[in-house]
């Protein structure tokens, strides 16, 4: 909550000072044409009777800030602003009459006009207290109603962070055993392909711990890890596996979040490759579409093999972040056929 009203920040000043100056104008207008002929007298009882009330008005905000905040306390609150607002009206009322009453060579006029508007000035004194304290009100209200909604957007935030570290912990290089058998058999057989394995396996892993922390990488930066795995799977499945890649240029620049793609490209292995016996191609196409990252994997399924068309953890793990990272789970598509299954993302490129 601000300390002082809204009036004495720099940024609302020209607000304030514009309705000062109009209802200063106003209240000239009204009793040049109550005493004629006195212009400058009349200028300034109008300033006088704002300049008070704007000091008032301060010690009216400090008096509604120190008011409990409860509900229980309501009618002693409406008490209260009832007294402090007669107290408020009956001195802003004396006081810019004798402060006017106190000036030299008063035209009698003026001076029987000052006499009679104690009545007048009260009433009014009561108008602008009623209305200063409903403005104050509002801005309590609008602070506390923004404070609430910040406090609710961090708390939201926090969730979806907690959510999404959830996920990441659950994006496991699943074929980290597979492949580790893998080597321990081609070591005796094979140990330069062993050796190799080793090597790759042990970069890919480095990467997944040294980048974990980065929300959103580059596709460059994520695409090099991508290769490091299908070249693991090369080596683990032979002439099995056949993988292909189309890359934009301007696509490499491009953000997405980090190890979402690694899912797809296991779920390409598991239920391609490794389900069938003969030659699986595995196309990754990555490109721009307007404001999107397009990426397309597509594989191909042998038939008899795939058991379900459900998705798999991976890909539902997939759909969970996209819509806990953007709000949208438009961002996702999946289509199968008898012999092909593809996945398609459209990771959008905010700055």
């Amino acid at each position: 909550m601000p300390l002082f009203p809204y009036f004495l920040k720099n940024a609302y000043l020209p607000y304030f000072l514009l309705v000062w100056t109009t209802f200063t104008g106003l209240h000239t207008f009204v009793i040049y044409n109550l005493v004629h002929n006195y212009f400058w007298f009349a200028f300034i009882d109008a300033a006088l009777s704002y300049f008070l009330l704007t000091l008032l008005s301060v010690g009216l905000w400090f008096f509604i800030r120190a008011l409990p905040d409860n509900s229980k306390n309501g009618t002693k609150n409406f008490l209260g602003l009832v007294i402090v607002g007669i107290i408020i009206s009956v001195a802003w009322s004396y006081g810019v009459i004798m402060t006017l009453s106190s000036l030299n060579s008063l035209p009698p006029a003026y001076a029987d006009f000052l006499e009679h508007s104690t009545i007048f000035r009260f009433a009014v004194g009561i108008i602008f207290y009623a209305s200063i304290a409903n403005f104050y009100y509002m801005i309590i209200y609008k602070e506390s109603s923004l404070l609430k909604q910040k406090y609710a957007s961090e708390m939201e935030q926090q969730k979806r962070e907690a959510e999404l570290n959830l996920l990441k912990t659950q994006i496991k290089p699943h074929f980290l055993f597979n492949a580790l058998n893998s080597a321990s058999s081609l070591i005796v057989q094979q140990p330069e392909k062993a050796r190799e394995m080793i090597i790759e396996l042990s970069d890919f892993l480095r990467y997944v711990v040294k980048n974990s922390q980065i929300e959103r990488p580059e596709l460059s930066l994520e695409l090099e890890n991508i290769r490091r795995y299908m070249n693991l799977e090369s080596i683990r499945f032979g002439d099995r596996l056949i993988y292909n890649e189309v890359v934009e240029e301007i696509a490499l620049s491009s953000k997405l979040p980090g190890m979402i793609l690694q899912p797809i490209f296991e779920n390409a292995i598991k239920h391609g490759v490794h389900e069938s016996l003969k030659p699986i191609h595995v196309l990754a196409e990555f490109r721009m579409m307007g404001n999107f990252l397009l990426v397309r994997i597509e594989n191909e399924i042998d038939p008899e093999s795939i058991r379900s068309t459900a998705k798999g953890t991976g890909l539902n793990n997939i759909s969970e972040r996209l819509k806990l990272i953007y709000q949208r789970n438009d961002l996702l598509n999946i289509q199968k056929t008898k012999s092909t299954f593809m996945v398609e993302l459209r990771i959008p490129q905010t700055k």
